[in-house]
């Protein structure tokens, strides 16, 4: 895949990043655990990241090595949020009070009366804010693929840009093998409809629910009751993870797999990889110019290297 060229600009401002680095040697302090530029980067600030960004409360059966590598992976992109942080404030963009109180509104965040955590939680979104406008701005740059890049992605992955068949299904769970045996047996028979079926044997909310779903996704044994049943029919009983399903096939639905459709799947799905990879060769562009210091000895837990 063709790389595209990261800006001029950012070309440019290596010398003055590197000249306005932080170059002081010796010791850091104890609750420093990174230096980038001129940013000095402490505990709190990478537990306020944490709080935000860590779903763990120490409630779910996790090993200290999963919580260790868990965080270590939140620590790499801590520090490559801040590597573009500095780049987005050097290149002077900037977020007003408004955008940050609008953002926070659509989140509903509420930190009550504390005026603190209300400070925190005001300069991570605007952070937030400042990294994804800087961020928009820079892939904004990038070229549309060519015709000859789209056709050449289209046909190294037209298998899996080929959309897969698809059914509507209707499931009812029922108490116990021979309860959905009997219930089969008065669908074939057609002396029950399958709405009444959920109505005489459904015992949970959400039971005969359409829902659209791709054939390959399946457990075998549904698959199989598939392949066998036509629009309207009902599936001979399947116990899944213990528990007893009758199947009914609502439709099935064939997505459109003609050439403009696939081009159109193709180039977006290439985009999206283009992008991922232009960002990725910005930030390494950056730590190789900026001046970046990680004190992994100085985190709160044991950091755990990439393998």
């Amino acid at each position: 895949m063709k790389r595209t060229a990261l800006p001029l600009i950012l070309l440019l401002a290596l010398p003055v990043i590197l000249l306005c680095a932080a170059c002081g040697g010796g010791k850091p302090e104890a609750d420093v655990i990174a230096v980038i530029g001129e940013r000095t980067l402490r505990h709190v600030d990478l537990q306020a990241y944490l709080s935000v960004n860590l779903l763990d409360d120490g409630s779910a059966p996790m090993s200290l090595d999963e919580r260790e590598e868990i965080r270590s992976r939140l620590f790499d992109r801590f520090v490559e949020e801040q590597l573009l942080l500095a780049e987005a404030e050097r290149s002077g963009v900037t977020v007003s009070d408004e955008e940050v109180a609008t953002y926070r509104a659509a989140l509903e965040q509420t930190d009550g009366t504390d005026p603190e955590a209300r400070k925190v939680a005001d300069r991570l979104v605007h952070q937030t804010l400042v990294t994804q406008k800087f961020s928009e701005w820079f892939l904004r740059q990038q070229e549309e693929p060519s015709v000859a890049e789209i056709d050449a992605y289209l046909d190294e992955h037209r298998e899996e840009l080929t959309p897969q068949p698809q059914v509507v299904l209707r499931a009812l769970m029922l108490e116990s093998m021979e309860q959905a045996e009997r219930a089969y047996q008065r669908l074939k028979r057609r002396s029950i409809t399958f709405n009444e079926a959920v109505v005489a044997y459904g015992t949970t909310p959400g039971q005969g629910i359409p829902v659209e779903t791709p054939i390959d996704q399946q457990p075998e044994p549904l698959r199989k009751e598939l392949e066998r049943l036509r629009i309207g029919q009902t599936s001979k009983p399947i116990d899944l993870h213990g528990n007893v399903y009758l199947f009914n096939l609502d439709s099935r639905r064939d997505p459109a797999d003609d050439p403009e459709t696939l081009r159109s799947r193709a180039r977006e799905q290439l985009i999206r990889e283009q992008r991922a990879s232009r960002m990725q060769d910005l930030i390494e562009l950056l730590r190789a110019g900026e001046h970046v210091r990680i004190y992994t000895e100085n985190l709160p837990f044991r950091y755990r290297e990439v393998v």
